[in-house]
């Protein structure tokens, strides 16, 4: 029930872009706080009013705004979000420092 809400507010296209990967990044990360999407899943959640999807080029800009103000860990992809939780863990076990 929570997966099928995030996706439908998701899917709004009133929620801005970044705050839709954030929530994707939060709701659907595995222990070790990262989120696998299946390709094209970001461009398709982001897609703006009468577009099939988003370009690629808008989808790596957003993450790699939300990387820059520290919103996600480095290494997040279009189809691998890495969380800044996990990151932080990684960082104080002394595991981050080859990424």
């Amino acid at each position: 029930m929570i997966d099928a809400e995030a996706v439908a507010f998701m899917k709004n296209s009133a929620v801005h872009p970044d705050l839709r990967i954030m929530l994707a990044s939060i709701i659907f990360a595995d222990s070790e706080g990262i989120t696998y999407l299946r390709k094209g899943q970001l461009s398709a959640w982001l897609k703006q009013p009468d577009r099939r999807r988003a370009s690629s080029g808008f989808v790596r800009a957003r993450i790699d705004g939300l990387i820059e103000a520290g919103a996600l860990a480095e290494g997040s992809t279009p189809t691998e979000l890495r969380s800044m939780v996990a990151y932080g863990t990684e960082a104080e076990s002394g595991e981050a420092g080859g990424r």
